[in-house]
C-alpha cells in the first residue's frame, strides 16, 4: 500500500489579504505565483497558502481589489455578490450627495430612499426586503458608519477661509490682548444625573432630565477682566428668588419661556458691556459668533453725538477664524 500522505490544511483568507495579494503581484510583476505564496506565508507564519491559491486569487484580482473598502474586511472570509447592483449604486450616489449637503443621515431614512429606487428600478416587494439585516450589509459594504458630529465647522465659508482670517488677523492686531475680549453661551442642565457610575455588573439607564438654564460667560483674552455672567431661565422672576433684590445677585438674570439666549437678551447684553467699558473709558474689540440670536436688525452701535470716537467695535466672528 503507498504510505498516508500527510494531510493538507487549508487557510482561511480574509478579503483583507486577497487584495494584498492582488496588490502585491500587480508591484511585483516579475514574481511567480508560488514565489508570491512564499512572500505571504513569511509575512504569516500562521498561513499556509499554496501556488494554487494565489493563481486562484489573481483570477478573480478585479473583484478583490475592489472589495477592499468593506468594514471589516480583515474579518470577512466570503465576498457575496449584491442582487441588484444597480440599487446599491443609485444608493451609494445618493448616500455620497446628501451627507456633503449636510444632511442628518438615519437608517429609516436610507430604508425608505431605497424603496423609492426599487420602485423607479422595477425591483418587486417580494424579491428584496429591506429589512435590518439588508441595511447592515449596504452599510458595511459602503463603509457607513455612525458618527457624532462635532463642533460647527459646517457653517465656516471655506472658499474665503484664508481671505477672512487675514481680515481678522489684521483687526486683532490693532488691539493689545487684554482689550480684546469675547463672549458666548452655553447650556447648564444642572438636574442632569452623569452618564457613568461604578458598579460590579451593568446598569440599566434612565431618561436623562434636561431641564437647564443659559450662561453667558465673558472675558479678555488673558483672562485678567472675567464680565459679570449673564444667566437666563424659564422664569422671569423664579420663585426662590422672590425675595432677593435681584440687582444684588453676583450675575444678570433674565428669563423666557425656554431658557436660551435670543436678540432682545443679547442686545441688552452689548448695551450693558457698552455702558461699562465707557465707564472705564476703554476701547475693545468683542468677538461674537454668527448665532442667530446675535444679531437684531434693530440694534447699532449708538455713540452719544460728543463722542468723537468709538468706544467699543463688535466683530461678528467665529472660533474656526482664530
Amino acid at each position: 500500500m503507498p504510505p498516508d500522505r500527510p494531510k493538507q490544511h487549508r487557510s482561511a483568507i480574509s478579503i483583507s489579504l486577497k487584495h494584498q495579494i492582488c496588490e502585491w503581484s500587480k508591484n511585483n510583476k516579475n514574481k511567480k505565483h508560488e514565489e508570491i505564496a512564499d512572500h505571504f506565508n513569511e509575512k504569516n507564519p500562521t498561513l499556509n497558502i499554496h501556488r494554487s491559491t494565489v493563481t486562484k486569487i489573481l483570477s478573480q484580482s478585479e473583484k478583490w481589489s475592489s472589495a477592499l473598502d468593506i468594514e471589516g474586511s480583515k474579518k470577512i472570509y466570503k465576498h457575496k455578490g449584491v442582487k441588484f447592483p444597480e440599487l446599491d449604486r443609485a444608493m451609494c450616489l445618493w448616500v455620497e450627495s446628501v451627507t456633503a449637503g449636510g444632511v442628518i443621515l438615519t437608517d429609516s431614512l436610507i430604508k425608505e430612499k431605497a424603496r423609492f429606487f426599487a420602485n423607479a428600478f422595477n425591483i418587486q416587494e417580494d424579491e428584496l426586503v429591506f429589512s435590518n439585516g439588508w441595511l447592515d450589509s449596504f452599510k458595511r459594504r459602503n463603509n457607513i458608519r455612525r458618527y457624532r458630529i462635532h463642533g460647527e465647522s459646517g457653517s465656516a465659508p471655506i472658499a474665503s477661509l484664508p481671505e477672512e482670517r487675514i481680515k481678522l488677523r489684521q483687526l486683532l492686531s490693532r488691539y493689545t490682548l487684554d482689550k480684546i475680549y469675547n463672549i458666548d453661551e452655553t447650556g447648564l442642565y444642572y438636574r442632569m444625573s452623569p452618564n457613568q457610575t461604578l458598579s460590579t455588573k451593568p446598569v440599566r439607564g434612565e431618561k436623562k432630565d434636561k431641564t437647564r438654564i443659559t450662561i453667558l460667560l465673558g472675558t479678555n483674552a488673558i483672562g485678567t477682566d472675567k464680565l459679570k455672567p449673564w444667566v437666563i431661565g424659564n422664569a422671569k422672576c423664579p420663585r426662590p428668588l422672590s425675595k432677593i433684590n435681584m440687582r444684588r445677585l453676583p450675575v444678570y438674570y433674565r428669563g423666557n419661556s425656554k431658557a436660551w439666549m435670543n436678540s432682545t437678551i443679547f442686545e441688552e447684553v452689548l448695551r450693558e458691556l457698552d455702558s461699562y467699558f465707557r465707564a472705564k473709558n476703554k476701547k475693545i474689540l468683542l468677538l461674537i459668533d454668527n448665532a442667530p440670536s446675535h444679531f437684531n436688525p434693530n440694534l447699532s452701535n449708538e455713540q452719544d453725538e460728543d463722542s468723537a470716537n468709538e468706544e467699543t467695535e463688535f466683530a461678528s466672528t467665529s472660533s474656526k477664524f482664530l
